[in-house]
């Protein structure tokens, strides 16, 4: 998941993944934003609540350089084979 300056709809979205019924995933949120989301106390609360869940969550934070880099950069440190992005 990619995300800048989006707190709002990434705790939307955080919360829909909980709600899916394959729940054979991780997670791993590129950052960009100009306060890391990983300081939003929402945010902090529902990555807390996946890892609960037995779900690994990766955040990178300023990973820079647009879409492709970023996409590129959640690729590089995935550990699956498979990978869906969720915009």
């Amino acid at each position: 998941m990619n995300t800048y300056n989006r707190h709002d709809y990434v705790g939307i979205s955080l919360a829909s993944l909980l709600s899916q019924t394959c729940q054979d995933w991780d997670l791993i949120i590129a950052d960009n934003s100009d306060v890391p989301i990983v300081n939003h106390e929402p945010i902090q609360r529902l990555i807390h609540v996946i890892k609960r869940y037995g779900h690994d969550v990766l955040v990178l934070t300023d990973v820079g350089g647009g879409i492709p880099q970023t996409y590129q950069r959640t690729m590089e440190a995935s550990k699956t084979e498979l990978n869906f992005r969720m915009e």
